[in-house]
């Protein structure tokens, strides 16, 4: 029975806005019967689709995968309801298009607030065009709360909505980070010879901070050595620098986060093909283990990591 009828909020809430108008019609609702009950299809329209695709997933969709064409049609529908309901002179149809337009915002950021402005102004326009060539032309006062109290809801909406959507996406960043993190350490754990380790451990890095470039180094005395990479950092292992030099040797002087404006004009960089094209870099030290000391390069996305061992991990090497 659950997989017939889906335990979907919204779409009961659809439903219901359905039989409801259908009422309020029936009952001699102030209306342009035409145009309201072309609004009316659209929404039976948008039932059917959301009803499909529940009974599809087998559960509600998530606001955030919304179809956008499901978002559109609402926003239309409370848009030529608004028109059907000219004239009413008490009509409160503007609500409609507040309440739907919080699910386009959501849906849409910043794009969703310009829709359901824009659906509002129009649909605004259309209905006082109706009413004026009804002779029932909008008293002033009326039609500027109208706008003022659309243009407040709307504003608080947007910032409320703004934050979640921030909020959420923090989230999904920490939850994939938390998967990653699972995965490398399975795959770390999983590895016996030293250079495949090396290998797992960039590339474990690269998939941390979702860069494009990554490098294990190893310290011998005054150089190091990139003895590993993944991404654009295969392209560079073997290379050999001195280790006052580029990222390796900010972090080993510094000892912690140490951010580089633009490293492809850092003196000291290390001149390969692929250091020059990184900007903004900000190395610094992750974890040390017994003996093992290890300095971490997040550039961010697209940008570079790089992971550095000191002299004494050469048994690991």
């Amino acid at each position: 029975m659950r997989r017939v009828v889906p335990r979907d909020p919204l779409l009961v809430g659809r439903i219901g806005a359905l039989a409801g108008a259908g009422v309020w019609l029936f009952i001699g609702g102030q209306a342009i019967v035409p145009v309201a009950a072309l609004a009316l299809a659209f929404l039976a329209a948008t039932i059917g689709m959301v009803w499909w695709l529940d009974i599809k997933r087998g559960r509600a969709a998530p606001l955030q995968e919304m179809p956008m064409r499901i978002v559109v049609a609402d926003l239309v529908t409370a848009g030529v309801w608004t028109i059907g309901t000219a004239p009413n002179p008490r009509s409160i149809a503007f609500v409609i298009i507040v309440a739907v337009g919080a699910l386009a915002m959501y849906r849409l950021g910043r794009a969703g607030i310009v829709a359901t402005m824009f659906t509002f102004l129009v649909a605004r326009v259309g209905m006082e065009v109706i009413r004026i060539a009804f002779a029932q032309p909008t008293p002033a006062p009326q039609l500027l709360a109208e706008i003022i109290v659309t243009s407040l809801a709307v504003l608080i909406l947007a910032a409320t909505v703004d934050s979640y959507r921030a909020e959420q996406s923090r989230a999904e960043v920490a939850l994939r980070l938390g998967r990653s993190l699972e995965r490398v350490a399975t795959e770390i754990a999983a590895e016996t010879e030293p250079e495949q380790l090396l290998r797992t451990i960039a590339r474990g890095a690269l998939a941390l901070v979702e860069a494009q470039h990554a490098t294990v180094n190893i310290r011998r005395g005054e150089e190091f050595v990139v003895a590993a990479g993944a991404g654009t950092g295969e392209r560079v292992v073997g290379v050999h620098a001195q280790s006052h030099m580029g990222i390796v040797g900010a972090v080993l002087r510094a000892r912690s986060t140490v951010a580089v404006a633009d490293y492809a004009t850092d003196p000291t960089a290390v001149r390969n093909p692929d250091h020059h094209r990184q900007r903004d870099p900000a190395p610094g030290p992750v974890v040390q283990l017994g003996q093992v000391r290890g300095d971490l390069l997040e550039g961010g996305v697209g940008e570079g990591v790089e992971l550095h061992l000191d002299h004494r991990t050469h048994a690991v090497h």
